[in-house]
């Protein structure tokens, strides 16, 4: 009987240990979770403990923080990540007073040039499942008080920094695609088809906000409305390399976005759409339109699957902080 009793616990024990065993395993497997998410991008931000008050002669160092908070690029995107870059620029204050340089180099910062932020080795990365919080890189930046000009005693702006990037946002929206949606002849339908389906952001400044959907004799036709969900303004891809402060921007340089691809899930035809892929559209207000349509002649039935769209574009967005100089008080 006693022998029986711990055999029953050794069996028990061993389900135990198994299970335990098995748990620990689950929890190093990589989370399901929705990465792309978010209306943000490239953000930069300033340390809390950067000193607002300064004298002549004082040099102030910091670390920049740079965070990747999209998803763009991924880390197996090896064509992406060639794709992605930025530059980082400053403004808003008195060259003649403040002198920023890069505190790797010790040299000033080219205000033309700024600086680069491309990064080959994936350290500014988008999020992904197994990284929620996105790359991160800290730049390190020098800023020079010089002698404030004759009777100034006092000179306080605001440091502003700006970076400019190219991104890629994509979204992957499932529909019903149906070719037949009002049809009166009974059929089994795994989906039913709606006329509009809301998308929320999809980890980066633009997003497809929504689409939808109808039905003629013959085509289906899917208006995507894309949108500047971010704090910053969308530019030209190519003009990255722009001092927001100095150059700035002309209207026809802002608002554009391209449009890379629009797919219907597996289906080879391509889409036509207006304007047409590889175009931009211009936003307006913040928003912009495509108009995509597709012919039901392969389509015989009814099924569910994603509506793909990927866009391209630059972006740019600052922000600041205040600082104070003083006039060194030199004691007689």
């Amino acid at each position: 009987m006693k022998k029986s009793i711990m055999m029953i616990l050794a069996v028990l024990s061993l389900l135990f240990l198994a299970s335990c065993g098995g748990s620990r395993v689950r929890d190093q497997q990589p989370k399901e979770a929705l990465f792309r998410t978010g209306t943000e991008g490239i953000v930069l931000k300033f340390p809390t403990n950067l000193p607002v008050k300064v004298f002549e002669g004082d040099n102030v160092d910091f670390l920049l923080e740079v965070r990747n908070k999209g998803a763009f690029p991924q880390a197996d995107e090896t064509t992406e990540r060639s794709f992605f870059e930025g530059r980082i620029f400053f403004g808003g204050f008195d060259t003649e007073i403040l002198k920023i340089k890069d505190g790797d180099t010790s040299q000033a910062i080219d205000p033309a040039n700024g600086i680069t932020i491309n990064r080959g080795n994936g350290e500014l990365d988008g999020k992904s499942p197994f990284n929620l919080d996105g790359g991160f890189i800290g730049k390190s930046i020098n800023v020079a008080v010089l002698p404030l000009p004759p009777g100034i005693s006092f000179y306080n702006p605001k440091i502003r920094a700006a970076v400019n990037y190219k991104y890629k946002t994509i979204v992957s929206q499932k529909i019903c695609v149906d070719p037949d949606p009002r049809g009166t002849r009974i059929k089994d339908k795994p989906c039913i088809f709606t006329e509009s389906a809301g998308s929320g952001s999809q980890g980066g400044p633009v997003a497809v906000t929504r689409i939808e959907q109808d039905a003629t004799s013959g085509n289906l036709l899917y208006k995507i409305t894309v949108q500047n969900v971010g704090r910053g303004a969308v530019i030209k891809q190519e003009l990255v390399n722009k001092n927001p402060f100095s150059e700035g921007f002309a209207f026809s340089e802002i608002n554009k976005v391209q449009i890379e691809e629009v797919k219907l899930g597996g289906i080879v035809t391509p889409l036509a759409c207006r304007p047409t892929v590889n175009n931009p559209i211009t936003l307006i207000d913040g928003k912009g339109i495509v108009i995509c349509t597709i012919s039901t002649q392969s389509i015989k039935e009814a099924f569910e699957t994603p509506l793909t769209v990927k866009l391209s574009y630059g972006y740019t967005e600052s922000i600041e902080t205040p600082i104070e100089v003083f006039e060194q008080v030199k004691i007689i």
